[in-house]
């Protein structure tokens, strides 16, 4: 470690700190109101260590860092709009942002490079804002935001290896993101514009996504408390999009082959929906809205259609290709009223089937194989196609 120049003990004192040479160790305390803090270590400063610590009102901190194995640390506490801010340009570098008993504050991180880490804690806070950005390969994010109320957070990252686009707002909140590929993208979405656009909002919800291969989509949202969503895409320009709404749902994902779309939305309590494509070209939709509704999709081979929609509450549908892969087949089951149960195979070629149930304790199977089948099936008093 290189003993600190009477210059740099002046530039210390007065909130910035410049290096452009390696091995060095920049450190910055500051206590009060309307704080600034500057470091720079620049022109390929290698192994270069930076520390802001803040506590006050309005504050602002700044590392940049260019070169290898860099290390910035900042530190913020019991204050109101104060900004962290790191930029590190290199590779196997590190960025540690915490912020303790903050409100309105903002985080931003930059990486570009490869192998680069960046941790940001949000602790005791509202309104606080994380924007995360990584280009490169093997980089790697991790946000931790607890006791916190309206927070958001942003991750951008590029290349292979990397998540993208998360916002956690609420209590006891878990986000769990990996992707390998290229063109990979994992972002909230909402329907209304100017409205919390997705990730998560609530208590106690979960989120675990992977994507292996490229240009896939992962879009969720996720509002109310306790539910669950598990999404896993294996391929390319496959699709999942998920929008949960209520109390104690779960959401599955695993599509594996080229071009597959699922989409699942649930609005009540204790909803579960499964969705599970192997192969190209598939599509299935499913929408729930009630309580304790089940729905089920399994399609193996290619170019299969699937729509499932409950409303109203245990009702249970399965469709799936079995005993065996389906092509080209299209399966639509409606079901409105209480504790209807329908499960419809198919198996084959070009297939065909429509099922709707209203009322209630409605049942229905059906087997099709073989090729160009086409069944209708219609349960209840308002069922009449």
């Amino acid at each position: 470690m290189k003993k600190l120049t009477p210059l740099a003990l002046a530039l210390m004192m007065s909130g910035s700190v410049y290096a452009a040479s390696s091995d060095n160790r920049a450190n910055v305390g500051q206590n009060g109101q309307d704080l600034t803090a500057t470091i720079n270590q620049v022109v390929d400063a290698n192994n270069n260590n930076a520390s802001v610590n803040q506590a006050g009102t309005t504050s602002t901190a700044t590392i940049n860092q260019t070169g290898r194995n860099g290390l910035a640390n900042i530190w913020q506490i019991d204050a109101t709009d104060n900004t962290a801010q790191s930029d590190q340009d290199g590779d196997q570098n590190v960025a540690n942002l915490r912020q303790f008993s903050q409100s309105t504050s903002t985080v931003n991180n930059t990486q570009t490079g490869n192998l680069n880490n960046v941790t940001v804690s949000q602790i005791n806070g509202a309104n606080n804002t994380v924007t995360s950005s990584q280009q490169g390969d093997n980089n790697a994010a991790k946000v931790d935001q607890v006791n916190t109320q309206d927070s958001t957070v942003s991750l951008l990252q590029l290349r292979n290896d990397n998540v993208a686009n998360l916002q956690q707002e609420g209590n006891s909140l878990s986000i769990t993101a990996t992707q390998d590929g290229t063109a990979n993208t994992i972002q909230g979405s909402s329907s209304v514009p100017q409205v919390y656009q997705g990730g998560q909002l609530g208590d106690n919800l979960v989120a675990r996504l992977t994507q292996i291969g490229n240009d896939n989509l992962i879009q969720f949202k996720q509002t109310g408390g306790t539910s669950t969503l598990f999404a896993t895409q294996n391929g390319g320009k496959n699709s999942a999009t998920s929008e949960q709404d209520g109390v104690n749902n779960f959401s599955g994902f695993n599509q594996r082959g080229i071009s597959n779309t699922g989409t699942v939305s649930q609005l009540g309590e204790r909803n579960r929906s499964g969705i599970t494509q192997f192969g190209d070209n598939n599509l299935v939709s499913i929408a729930q809205e009630g309580i304790n509704n089940r729905a089920n999709n399994n399609a193996r081979g290619d170019n299969n259609e699937a729509t499932i929609t409950q409303t109203g509450n245990d009702n249970r549908g399965v469709i799936e290709s079995w005993p065996g892969n389906s092509f080209d087949s299209v399966g639509l089951l409606t079901q409105t009223g209480n504790n209807n149960d329908a499960h419809l195979d198919q198996a084959g070629n070009n297939h065909s089937i429509t099922v709707v149930q209203t009322d209630s304790n409605n049942y229905a199977y059906s087997l099709q194989t073989g090729s160009s089948n086409v069944a209708n099936v219609y349960q209840g008093s308002t069922s009449t196609p």
